[in-house]
């Protein structure tokens, strides 16, 4: 069996993180490609040896047309090739006519791939550039569109989804909340449409949570512990005021973040501005954030918006009690039975932290999470998906 994924790349983000999970359960027989559109990552070291990770050709001209404004983007081109660029500005005209914009694609992707797949994923979904490519370039018996996103929090551009998801076999979602919208928009692929949690690997999280905290974690403090990329929409800048009214309770506790990312400077002038930098420790990124997780006295994920939030399932394996704003990805959490749902606001997040500093609570939700049945059928839903 021949499968192609594509992929942005391999950060330790959730997408990625599922795609690792997912590769591992796949038979080891099978010849797996990926492609990439930046070839960078902390867990390109942890892909199976069955597993083939390229860089996409061009990947530099491909990257350029996906985020350069069409200005800068139209003085680079002239500079490289006059053809390349009266193409681009001929596409670009019928992009906006129709409002598509991965009509542009056709001046960058010239030929389709050699190889004959039994599968091909555009896993990094929504994205425009791997949707059109899965499906202009290449050559496959069953192609398969791979939703991680809340769609009704990101870009999302409905023009191209209805042009370009007809045309796939399957299209997966991790949550019922994505699948639904899809289907309610695009009604054609209600047939072809399936919703597939994230996969974990619960024994291999449970072995690496084993794994001895080096890091001067005190044990007589209340451990709070975020995971997650460090950009806007994952919600840190949301608790940094209440860190300081904790403070101020004269609470004693430690909020550990695990994450890198460009919004980082941003957090880091709130913690002076707030006065807190003795309450927070940035510990980076780490491929194994399962031990923090095991040392942790609480969970706390204070996302804007969130698809099927990986960690939050991390941390339930792990029986961490959980905090977590509402969104369509922390559905996972039943309020006031395996952990606290709370809004979106400052007020909320510190009455929730408040309520869970209460050890008895604490303990509540970990014998409910120990005692929770596991109802997941993502790994059977892969099986029927990839036919193994």
């Amino acid at each position: 069996m021949k499968l192609l994924f594509f992929m942005i790349n391999l950060n330790l983000g959730g997408t990625e993180k599922s795609f690792l999970n997912l590769v591992h359960v796949l038979p080891k027989s099978w010849e797996i490609d990926v492609i990439l559109l930046e070839n960078k990552g902390l867990l390109l070291e942890q892909i199976p040896a069955n597993v083939n990770v390229t860089l996409i050709s061009d990947n530099e001209m491909i990257n350029d047309f996906i985020h350069t404004p069409p200005k800068p983007l139209c003085k680079k081109l002239f500079k490289k090739s006059f053809l390349v660029l009266s193409k681009y500005i001929l596409l670009y005209t019928l992009s906006r006519i129709k409002k598509r914009h991965s009509i542009i694609y056709d001046s960058i992707c010239y030929s389709k791939l050699n190889n004959i797949y039994d599968y091909a994923v555009a896993f990094a979904g929504p994205h425009d550039f791997i949707t059109y490519y899965i499906i202009n370039h290449v050559s496959a018996r069953t192609k398969i569109q791979w939703i991680h996103f809340d769609l009704s929090s990101i870009y999302f551009s409905l023009n191209e989804a209805k042009h370009f998801y007809p045309k796939f076999d399957k299209i997966v979602s991790v949550t019922e909340v994505s699948t639904k919208m899809l289907i309610q928009k695009i009604d054609e692929i209600q047939n072809k449409t399936i919703t597939i949690h994230n996969f974990l690997n619960k024994g291999r999280i449970i072995e690496l949570s084993k794994e001895t905290v080096y890091e001067n974690i005190e044990d007589n403090i209340i451990k709070i512990l975020t995971v997650g990329r460090l950009t806007h929409e994952k919600g840190h800048h949301l608790f940094i005021p209440v860190v300081a009214r904790l403070k101020e309770d004269k609470i004693n506790f430690i909020w550990y973040i695990i994450g890198e990312g460009t919004y980082k400077p941003q957090l880091l002038e709130l913690i002076n501005m707030y006065d807190v930098a003795d309450r927070i420790v940035f510990l980076g990124s780490q491929l194994n954030p399962y031990k923090f997780l095991k040392y942790a006295d609480i969970y706390l994920q204070p996302s804007l918006y969130e698809g099927y939030c990986i960690t939050i399932a991390e941390a339930k394996i792990l029986n961490l009690p959980i905090i977590a704003t509402t969104t369509a990805g922390t559905n996972q959490i039943i309020n006031n039975k395996n952990g606290l749902l709370v809004n979106t606001d400052e007020e909320s997040i510190y009455t929730g932290i408040k309520k869970m500093l209460d050890i008895k609570l604490r303990s509540f939700f970990k014998r409910n999470l120990y005692d929770e049945i596991d109802e997941d059928c993502s790994l059977n839903n892969i099986r029927v998906l990839f036919d193994f």
